[in-house]
């Protein structure tokens, strides 16, 4: 089984979810806030994935809308205690779930753009 898929369905069954909604377009908080951390996860547990790619997989979303869930995961663990006990179980859940993807099925992202887009969501954070 694909590890990302596992990653999904693990984030689904945290969050009280299905998979086919984090996979989906539902715009609704409590399935965004899922779908945010299965993105935070699977950076998590496969930092080498590039951003492209981990849109891909959950739904196919933009690069950049994964940098914005990273960022928005990140503030709401440290605001909010319950999430972050979220966010926790579903990293042990992921823990040991499987040896990482086939890098030769992923698309990379060019260097320099990442860069600049980290570089230009750092400033903004600041």
């Amino acid at each position: 089984m694909d590890p990302l898929r596992t990653i999904v369905e693990h984030t689904a069954n945290v969050f009280g979810r299905t998979t086919q909604e984090l996979l989906g377009r539902s715009r609704k908080q409590p399935i965004i806030e899922a779908r945010q951390a299965a993105m935070w996860a699977v950076r998590k547990r496969y930092p080498s994935i590039p951003l492209q790619g981990i849109g891909s997989a959950i739904g196919g979303r933009h690069y950049t809308t994964v940098m914005h869930a990273l960022a928005a995961v990140e503030v709401r663990g440290a605001d909010d205690p319950a999430y972050m006990d979220r966010l926790n179980l579903l990293l042990a859940r992921i823990g040991t779930s499987g040896a990482p993807p086939d890098p030769s099925t992923l698309v990379v992202l060019p260097r320099t753009a990442s860069l600049w887009l980290c570089r230009a969501l750092h400033d903004r954070r600041m």
